[in-house]
């Protein structure tokens, strides 16, 4: 039994999924942060659960040949990088040995996982996130403490680009001169609450977040920004809500262009304050160029999660149609100018949920092109349970997946090879797996160097049938011959019914009941009904209203007309 603020000595066995090392008392796995495979520590219980617990890093009696003297001075305190302390190749490993882990114990797969692709030891985020408040010790910029709200204030961050620093020192000489109220938590008061910025291309991105529509003596810090940087843009976003969103909806443009132009690749790419964009463009060009060729020419593809449509355009060259499907507003807006500007015709771009989209979008797709294939890029928590569901039904040729989260990600490919299912709301291991789907490649990217995430990128491929079987057979009318009018009587009687699309259904409904119903709405009435998606072809428009829903006497239309057709 294991008791809190108890000191125990022991070998670290293993790392777990955040990078802390594990060591087992009596069977117990503590999990030790900053505790290296194979060394010998001392350390003390700092909480204790319902079978495992946490320590705390007393000591190290025996290190690894792994350990390093941490670059940063405030890297076990910040806790936004949780492997500075092992030398950088042996963090390849280790996150290669993380996903492998996940893998097996989550979807009970082997799966042979190589080391991360590297991607850049330090100086690699084009990305920053810096609090600013007001503490009893005076104004404060810098990050928050793992699990709290307290600051550690810095002065530059070395894993970000060498342009943080200057960021820091405009917006502490803004704020001193100024007499700036920073934002304070405990009373809610005060208006400069976080500064959000980025680099796209040779221009920098400046978001200052306040409690307000506007800052004090604004011109104050352009002039700081002004002596610092030569090209940039500032907005002013103003989030009064007092929560854990960084961000609020609204920006306003002080300085600069709305949108930062770069050209990558051969794609011009136009991103503004909002717009997704992967914090490593040295990672970011390796796994997207993989994707790209292992998608390999496609009549369809789906581009699920697609952010500013920057894959979307790349994976456009070798496709006759792809559609990009992304929830945030204004990344549709970039994504939809960057195919303008690029010239690439065969896109489309959905703004919406992939939840909401992808189960009537994926089934019209497969019917109109015959083949497709899927790409995925979901946030932290992984595929909605209803995405994973029409991947299943309507099984494309291939599903790429891409991820930053080792986790979610052995959880939907257990999902979508059938290694796992869902027994009511639990998900359990399968009595056998259904076979339709193989992983064809993985591969773990280091997107994020020192820290503990790891990009992942893994291949599903349909099966096809191992072989075949020759039958010789004889046509004929005679004796022990197979009759070909019997043939044709059968294929007659076994004809499938033409496929209806919801231009069919829509047109039968405006010459019937006089009134026009948008797609969206036969798709929804079609769900509430639990009929497969598939059964009606062609793609679901965007609504222009994306909250609306069909009235009481649409349904009813609706409802009547699939009758008609005889889809129920």
């Amino acid at each position: 039994m294991l008791n809190k603020n108890e000191e125990y000595t022991g070998i670290t066995e293993s790392f777990g999924y955040n990078g802390e090392g594990i060591v087992k008392v009596d069977g117990i796995p503590v999990f030790l942060p900053y505790a290296i495979k194979g060394e010998r520590v001392r350390f003390k219980i700092v909480k204790v659960k319902q079978g495992y617990a946490y320590g705390k890093l007393l000591a190290v009696e025996e290190s690894s040949p792994m350990r390093l003297e941490p670059v940063c001075p405030v890297f076990y305190k910040c806790g936004g990088c949780a492997m500075q302390h092992i030398d950088y190749k042996s963090q390849l490993a280790v996150k290669a040995e993380t996903v492998r882990d996940c893998f097996k114990k989550i979807a009970g797969m082997d799966i042979d996982v190589p080391p991360a692709e590297p991607g850049g030891e330090y100086r690699y985020r084009n990305k920053v996130q810096l609090p600013v408040r007001n503490t009893p010790n005076g104004v404060q910029i810098g990050f928050f403490r793992e699990n709290s709200h307290d600051i550690v204030p810095i002065d530059d961050c070395p894993i970000q680009k060498e342009w943080v620093k200057e960021l820091i020192a405009a917006f502490r000489a803004y704020v001193t001169k100024g007499r700036i109220p920073c934002y304070d938590e405990s009373t809610g008061r005060g208006c400069l609450k976080h500064i959000v910025a980025r680099q796209v291309g040779d221009k920098l991105m400046i978001v200052a977040v306040a409690a307000d529509k506007n800052l004090p003596h604004i011109n104050l810090l352009t002039d700081e920004l002004d002596a610092r940087f030569s090209g940039y843009s500032l907005f002013i976003n103003e989030n009064r809500l007092a929560n854990n969103v960084i961000l609020g909806k609204s920006f306003r443009l002080v300085k600069g262009e709305k949108f930062a132009v770069t050209k990558d690749n051969g794609i011009i790419a136009s991103m503004g304050p909002e717009s997704f964009m992967q914090v490593n463009d040295e990672v970011k060009t390796k796994i997207y160029a993989d994707a790209v060729r292992l998608a390999g020419e496609s009549r369809a593809v789906v581009d699920a999660y697609s952010g500013a449509g920057y894959l979307t355009a790349l994976l456009a060259a070798n496709a006759a149609a792809v559609h990009g499907v992304e929830c945030v507003e204004e990344a549709v807006s970039v994504a939809r100018k960057l195919a303008l500007e690029n010239g690439i015709r065969n896109v489309r771009f959905t703004c919406g949920r992939c939840e909401d989209v992808l189960p009537a979008l994926i089934p019209e797709l497969n019917e109109e092109y015959g083949a497709i294939t899927v790409v995925l890029d979901p946030p932290r928590k992984g595929c909605d349970r209803s995405v994973l569901s029409v991947l299943r039904d309507v099984k494309p040729d291939k599903i790429l997946y891409i991820s930053c989260n080792p986790a979610t990600l052995a959880r939907d490919v257990g999902i979508i090879t059938g290694k796992l299912v869902y027994d009511g709301n639990n998900l359990v291991s399968a009595p056998q797996d259904d076979g339709n789907y193989k992983v064809d490649y993985i591969k773990p990217y280091d997107m994020f160097p020192q820290t503990r995430h790891v990009e992942t990128l893994v291949v599903l491929s349909h099966k096809k049938p191992d072989g075949h079987i020759g039958v010789k057979v004889e046509f004929g009318e005679d004796e022990g011959q197979i009759s070909l009018k019997e043939v044709e009587k059968r294929a007659e009687e076994r004809k499938p019914k033409e496929k209806v699309t919801y231009k069919m259904i829509q047109e039968y409904i405006e010459k019937t009941y006089g009134f026009k119903v948008h797609t969206a709405y036969i798709a929804e009435v079609k769900r509430d009904l639990d009929l497969p998606m598939y059964d009606a072809p062609n793609a679901v428009e965007e609504l222009k209203r994306p909250r609306s829903h069909p009235s009481p006497q649409m349904v009813e239309a609706i409802k009547e007309t699939l009758k008609h057709f005889e889809i129920i």
